[in-house]
């Protein structure tokens, strides 16, 4: 695939800390075949200087001629309208999301 990073909306802390493990197991299991993956969650409470690692670089190729790293990040709709990630060419948004809403 071309380069690029990678957004991710799921809809809460669990449902994103249980993808970006499964996200990093998978992609330590395809080795030399894919390029590093730097998987990083994103939500609402954690705490500032965690969520800033949004925008670091996605990590280099491990060699001469080697597959582009990506970074993947995996986040609550907090991304979707309040941050520019640059980097991002590759979005999958599922559609859902956990609102508030009150019925009298």
């Amino acid at each position: 695939e071309d380069p690029g990073d990678v957004l991710l909306f799921l809809t809460g802390e669990e449902e994103i800390e249980e993808a970006c493990r499964r996200i990093s197991r998978e992609a330590y299991d395809m080795g030399e075949t894919a390029g590093e993956a730097m998987v990083i969650p994103l939500y609402s409470s954690l705490p500032p200087a965690q969520q800033q690692r949004i925008f670091a670089k996605a990590p280099e190729p491990k060699g001469p001629g080697g597959k582009p790293g990506r970074k993947i990040i995996v986040s609550t709709n907090i991304a979707e309208t309040s941050l520019t990630i640059d980097g991002i060419v590759y979005v999958v948004d599922p559609g859902f999301s956990k609102q508030k809403v009150y019925n009298p």
